[in-house]
């Protein structure tokens, strides 16, 4: 057994070695290697705490790295997308200048979904002037089910060093909101494991977990809502 895991470490390597790791490969490969330390520390506070000291199999291994794997990519992707959006929304209002688009134009796709039922989405293809007098045209990077007026106007921010532009309203709001309440929710789970793994006590964590939750979280999330319902 042993023997098998040094050829197939040494056949990862030489596959490694012969092509050029990106920065994202050296992270996904640091956080497999950590997700395994995850989970030999779940295995051995598992075998702790079991009744009559039994060894772990390698199947349930599996299924515990999978599991730690997942909830952590889960994690991080969302806490990314998260934070990506917000600050390049506020990079955009910061550093762009403000103006109205209005829709000249749209394009619609059709989406399938697990069903098999086809939904036709609209894209609304947005035109304003710069202060220099450059017409810009733009696609919008959301669609909506509703085909688009040619009377809609929409509050853009434009950063002309970079050609971005960032369109504000409704859909920034229940994306932001629908991430943000998501992502807590597996954040709070792999941050549980984690502490679970490392040999932390869980009864402290949840209640602090039960405290944030009924004292900041749901009071913050309800004032979301009822901001993004105003606006």
């Amino acid at each position: 057994m042993a023997l098998l895991l040094l050829v197939s470490l040494g056949i990862n390597y030489l596959a490694l070695a012969s092509f050029t790791i990106t920065p994202y490969g050296y992270g996904a490969i640091g956080f497999i290697l950590f997700s395994l330390f995850i989970t030999f520390g779940i295995k051995r506070r598992m075998e702790k705490q079991s009744s009559d000291k039994k060894s772990m199999g390698c199947m349930s291994m599996g299924y515990i790295w999978v599991v730690v794997f997942f909830v952590g990519i889960l994690a991080i992707s969302l806490t990314s997308i998260c934070l990506s959006k917000t600050l390049s929304g506020m990079h955009a209002i910061l550093a762009g200048e403000c103006y109205k688009a209005a829709v000249v134009d749209w394009t619609s796709e059709w989406s399938q979904d697990s069903d098999g039922e086809s939904t036709e989405y609209y894209y609304s293809i947005l035109e304003f002037t710069t202060k220099e007098g450059h017409v810009i045209t733009r696609k919008t990077n959301f669609g909506s089910s509703e085909c688009p007026q040619k009377v809609e106007e929409y509050t853009i921010y434009y950063v002309g060093s970079s050609d971005y532009m960032f369109v504000w309203g409704k859909h920034i709001l229940f994306f932001l909101f629908a991430t943000l309440v998501i992502g807590s929710v597996w954040v709070f789970a792999f941050i549980g494991i984690m502490r679970y793994a490392l040999g932390y006590s869980m009864k402290s964590y949840l209640r602090s977990g039960n405290r944030f939750l009924f004292v900041f979280f749901l009071p913050f999330v309800m004032i979301l809502f009822i901001a993004a319902l105003v606006y």
